[in-house]
């Protein structure tokens, strides 16, 4: 999932998945349901408290009905006569795998997947659907979800893609310019305890999640259980941002990465492509606005070639994709520390040299002459040479293109820039590292081979 920054959530968690017999758990969750509905409830004693949370019994046992992962969180840590009068002391819920644990909280239901039958947001109301894999400012590497933009002069209503719980739900932020700074919500969609989708950057959640959730301030989360039925409104996009867009499935096909232990956020190892998911006439309503036309349609983000260039790297002893604490800002900057080689999410033949830090700033650029691939570039090719150029899009006629002008059209290509903007220079080493220099506002004649300044990228 996700880095949690303007545009992400993240769990920063290694996942393990842990498998166990059902039958027990669903015993000990029934009798603490029986046990929250049953109990009688006197007079509230103002003294009664979970903290911040709520105040008497009438009002607790309210509360972690619908918020119960929360509620459990506080009564581990404080076990006081309220905790002990809501939860038996001998309960701790039995999690089915890693995404139950951190988003359902043992209370997931069902298995497998489910087809979606609603789109998240109305065609009408899309003006292009990006595919994962896409490289753009500080998402240096692929980018793990789609993004689905609305026409900026419509409110976008977003919808529930079938039938689920709502399960998690948290705050994050966005700046518009460089001053005004709003609150967006992310929502988990829980459709059985292995398929969850996803929902990031509402301006707003449905006045049903609103009620539930309560005031959040920024950065802040919520576990609850709040059922939605297929095509419900959930939220709201007012501000042509676009949607982000994931589907997670525990058993998902393992990624092509050398080292997956290697990306530390929890669910990123489980996204599939939602196009997968979808029943017609609804896949293809949403295709249409699909610039894609290569198999996976939905994109790809994992693209390392073992042996080859190809794919993402990690500036040495930097920790990988998580990145070193001293890179990350108020909405991270982990990204500092990778480089990318990896295909054009929209035309696949074309490559983008994607640079975390490129004279101080992330960048991404086009190779001139789209060339060498970096998956024929292997140890034996030596010093390698990148002459690095703007890019755009252009039409099947050879027209300039920009999706967020004029929305989708099919037959794209990459429309590589003839001035040079730098140059970088990479060589494949032993034991699955590369020797990496970049020269900004430099051509490939003015660069005579690495310097003091070279550094080690590893997988």
């Amino acid at each position: 999932m996700m880095k949690f920054n303007t545009h992400y959530f993240i769990f920063g968690l290694v996942i393990v998945v842990l498998i166990s017999d059902c039958a027990p758990e669903e015993e000990k969750l029934s009798k603490v349901a029986e046990r929250i509905e049953k109990v009688e409830v006197p007079s509230t004693i103002p003294s009664q408290r979970l903290g911040n949370l709520c105040s008497g019994e009438e009002e607790c046992i309210s509360f972690c009905q619908n918020n119960r992962r929360t509620c459990e969180s506080y009564c581990k840590e404080n076990k006081n006569d309220l905790c002990r009068t809501i939860f038996p002391p001998d309960w701790m819920p039995t999690y089915k795998n890693s995404l139950d644990k951190e988003l359902s909280g043992g209370y997931c239901q069902g298995s497998g997947t489910v087809n979606f039958g609603a789109v998240p947001m109305k065609p009408e109301d899309i003006l292009v659907i990006i595919p994962m894999g896409d490289m753009i400012g500080g998402h240096v590497s692929p980018i793990d979800h789609l993004y689905l933009y609305p026409i900026k002069s419509r409110q976008a209503n977003i919808y529930a893609p079938a039938n689920g719980t709502v399960v998690y739900v948290a705050t994050s932020g966005r700046f518009i310019g460089q001053e005004t700074f709003i609150q967006t919500y992310t929502i988990f969609i829980e459709h059985t305890c292995d398929f969850y989708t996803l929902l990031s950057l509402l301006d707003e959640v449905s006045p049903k999640i609103k009620e539930q959730i309560g005031i959040m301030g920024e950065d802040e989360q919520r576990h609850v259980r709040i059922p939605v039925s297929e095509g419900e409104r959930v939220g709201i996009i007012v501000s042509g941002q676009s949607l982000d867009y994931n589907v997670y499935y525990t058993q998902a096909p393992k990624k092509q990465w050398v080292f997956p232990e290697h990306y530390t956020e929890l669910g990123k190892r489980l996204i599939v492509d939602p196009f997968d998911y979808y029943v017609e006439p609804v896949k293809s309503q949403l295709l249409e606005k699909n610039p894609r036309t290569v198999p996976p349609l939905g994109g790809k983000f994992d693209h390392d070639i073992d042996g080859t260039l190809s794919g993402t790297w990690f500036e040495e002893n930097t920790n990988w994709y998580e990145g070193l604490l001293n890179v990350k800002g108020r909405f991270g900057e982990y990204w500092k520390t990778h480089i990318s080689f990896s295909p054009d999410p929209v035309d696949p033949s074309s490559f983008v040299i994607s640079l975390g830090d490129f004279d101080g700033e992330a960048k991404q650029f086009g190779a001139k002459g789209n060339s060498p691939k970096p998956e024929d570039v292997r140890s034996a090719s030596g010093l390698v040479v990148y002459e690095l150029v703007e890019k755009g899009y252009a039409d099947s006629s050879g027209n300039p293109w920009n999706f967020f002008e004029k929305g989708t059209v099919k037959g794209l290509r990459v429309d590589r820039r003839d001035e040079i903007q730098g140059v970088v220079l990479v060589q494949l080493m032993e034991n699955r590292k590369i020797k990496f220099e970049a020269f900004p506002e430099k051509t490939a004649s003015q660069v005579n081979g690495f310097t003091e300044n070279a550094k080690i990228y590893e997988r």
